[in-house]
C-alpha cells in the first residue's frame, strides 16, 4: 500500500459520518421496540385485544422517515469520506468502501417498502382462520421486516465504522513508519 491510497479526508465529513451512525443505531434501536407495537404489529381486529393499546404510528412514520434521511446522507457522505479504491488490510470484502453502497441500497428498499407496508389495514381473513394468522405463510410481517431492518442497520453502521477505524489506522501507521511501507 502507498501513501496516495490513504486520503487525507477533512475531519468534519469523519465526524458528521459518526453521527450519522449513530443516529442510524439509535433509530434502530427503536425500530425494534416499535416492531412489537401497533401498527407494525398489525394485530388483526379482536386479536390480541381490540382497542387496548394506543397506535404507534406517529412514531413509526418519524423513525422510518428519519432512517431514509440518514440512508440518503449515508448514501452520499460515504464516497467523499472514504475513496471507494480505498485498499485497506484486514478488512472484509463487504466492508470495503465499494461494497457498503451495495450493501445500503437492499436496506433503503426494505425501509421505503415497511414505509407502505406498516400503514396498510390487515388483511381480510377466512372465518374458519386462526386469530394469529394475519398473512398467509412465508410473508414477513412489517414488524418482522422492522427486525430485519434493525438487523441490516445495525451491520451497516458497524461496516462503516470498521472502514473508518481502519482508514485512521492505516492512515497513523502510514505517517509514522513512511519508510516501512512499501510503495
Amino acid at each position: 500500500m502507498n501513501g496516495d491510497a490513504v486520503p487525507d479526508t477533512p475531519p468534519a465529513q469523519w465526524i458528521r459520518l459518526w453521527q450519522i451512525l449513530a443516529d442510524l443505531d439509535e433509530q434502530a434501536r427503536r425500530l425494534r421496540y416499535l416492531s412489537q407495537h401497533e401498527p407494525l404489529a398489525q394485530p388483526t381486529p379482536g386479536y390480541p385485544r381490540a382497542g387496548t393499546h394506543r397506535s404507534h404510528a406517529g412514531e413509526v412514520r418519524k423513525a422510518l422517515e428519519d432512517i431514509l434521511a440518514r440512508f440518503e446522507e449515508l448514501r452520499s457522505l460515504v464516497p467523499a469520506a472514504l475513496s471507494p479504491t480505498l485498499d485497506l488490510p484486514g478488512i472484509a470484502a463487504d466492508e470495503h468502501p465499494h461494497a457498503l453502497a451495495q450493501r445500503l441500497e437492499p436496506l433503503l428498499r426494505l425501509a421505503s417498502g415497511l414505509r407502505e407496508q406498516a400503514f396498510q389495514p390487515a388483511p381480510p381473513l377466512p372465518p374458519h382462520s386462526p386469530p394469529y394468522l394475519v398473512e398467509l405463510p412465508g410473508h414477513d410481517l412489517a414488524g418482522t421486516k422492522a427486525v430485519q431492518l434493525a438487523i441490516g442497520i445495525e451491520g451497516l453502521a458497524d461496516a462503516v465504522r470498521n472502514v473508518m477505524l481502519a482508514a485512521a489506522n492505516a492512515r497513523e501507521r502510514h505517517e509514522r513508519l513512511p519508510d516501512a511501507i512499501p510503495p
